[in-house]
């Protein structure tokens, strides 16, 4: 999902952090926290209402989304903040820039299309004269910001990208999120929704309120942090209906009621992040697996998305072939080949850290990500068990293979 402006960016941010990970996270809370002033700015401005500013920017700050992916740099407030900016250019009638900036926000995240996509349809039919103005806009900007990539790295830019994206299949069970959406994020899913109600205050809010959901619904391999997007668009809902309610007698109670919700709201989704949803993340003893690995003496490193990174950066190993991202989908969708890739990690020092199931003190090792026929075949043996402090897990270790001696 992400497109080259994330890429970018990410040089960028490493350049001026200096290669230190802390710096380089936290640009990805500052750009949420940027949004989140950015709100308040526009609705202040716009109302001259400060409450209505504070109340909209909360919207975003308190959802469980923002609470759970803020602390990160995974390029997710990047486009956040980039569409951001282009829903209040557009809204201030400066659609040049607006088509610039949302170009650019789906060129750092692809599934921000259907924010994109809604901005283009409502100038179609309530700004035609300026749509040719936006909608150049943003191809001479997909253009520039493509151009290296479609010089240098076509097909593989439409393999990973657009042909990956259609067919992967799901990793993760959509009724597990709904059950998070309703549970902490329930304001969230209520302002999304509710936005059907939008359509003679704000058309574009309108479409995305419609178009956002079924993308929800249809695209195969949703992950949670895919609903920051939603998490803004309730925000921006938030503060249009509130310029709405401003009008009514009741304002005053109606906009204290809804302060209250959103405060029960941020304690409830607080409470359940600071009591176990952080530590379900983590890996204990995490030093031990560390001083494992680096006993080996590897020159690379091979694991799964969601571990390389943190262990190549924490041991200073590089991962293998530069693969920080492997999942099984890659494998599934012929984007990589296992048996390929696992015949060159057993000629090369490269140690694997996998998942395993232990049960009734028999192993077994996950073979998502390595032929296990080659690793045998290559007399590639375990020389280090990590147990996971997870409930009700079938995975519950890590184990540290290699195939040198």
């Amino acid at each position: 999902d992400n497109f080259p402006f994330a890429a970018y960016l990410g040089v960028f941010y490493k350049t001026i952090t200096f290669g230190n990970m802390q710096w380089f996270r936290l640009t990805g809370s500052i750009e949420a926290f940027a949004a989140v002033i950015l709100l308040y700015y526009y609705f202040e401005k716009k109302t001259k209402n400060m409450y209505i500013g504070l109340l909209a920017a909360f919207t975003f700050f308190t959802s469980f989304v923002f609470l759970y992916t803020s602390t990160n740099q995974m390029g997710l407030y990047n486009a956040v903040l980039l569409f951001l900016i282009s829903y209040i250019l557009w809204d201030w009638k400066k659609y040049t820039w607006s088509g610039v900036f949302a170009a650019l926000a789906v060129l750092t995240k692809g599934y921000m299309l259907p924010l994109g996509f809604s901005l283009f349809l409502a100038t179609f039919i309530e700004h035609r004269k300026y749509l040719l103005r936006f909608t150049l806009a943003g191809l001479a900007t997909t253009v520039v910001v493509l151009l290296p990539t479609l010089l240098f790295a076509f097909p593989e830019f439409i393999q990973q990208t657009i042909g990956y994206g259609l067919v992967r299949q799901p990793t993760q069970d959509k009724w597990f999120m709904l059950k998070y959406l309703f549970s902490y994020d329930f304001v969230m899913v209520i302002m999304v929704l509710s936005g059907v109600l939008l359509r003679k205050e704000s058309l574009p809010l309108w479409l995305m309120s419609i178009i956002t959901p079924w993308f929800y619904l249809f695209y195969k391999d949703i992950y949670y942090m895919y609903f920051s997007m939603a998490a803004l668009i309730a925000a921006l809902n938030t503060g249009t209906f509130l310029i709405y309610f401003a009008k009514h007698k009741y304002a005053n109670y109606i906009f204290i009621g809804f302060a209250a919700v959103l405060i029960l709201s941020f304690i409830h989704s607080g409470m359940y992040i600071l009591t176990g949803f952080e530590n379900n993340k983590q890996i204990k003893d995490i030093d031990k697996l560390l001083a494992a690995i680096q006993k080996e003496k590897p020159d690379y490193i091979y694991s799964y998305a969601s571990t390389s990174n943190g262990i190549s950066y924490m041991t200073g190993i590089p991962a293998f072939k530069g693969h920080i991202d492997i999942t099984s989908n890659q494998f599934q969708n012929g984007l990589l080949d296992k048996t390929k890739i696992t015949e060159e990690i057993t000629g090369s020092r490269t140690v694997l850290v996998l998942y395993a199931s232990k049960q009734n003190d028999q192993l077994i090792i996950d073979s998502k990500i390595v032929d296990m026929a080659v690793l045998i075949k290559k007399g590639c043996r375990v020389t280090y068990r990590h147990p996971l402090d997870v409930k009700n897990a079938i995975l519950n270790h890590f184990v540290v293979m290699k195939c040198y001696k």
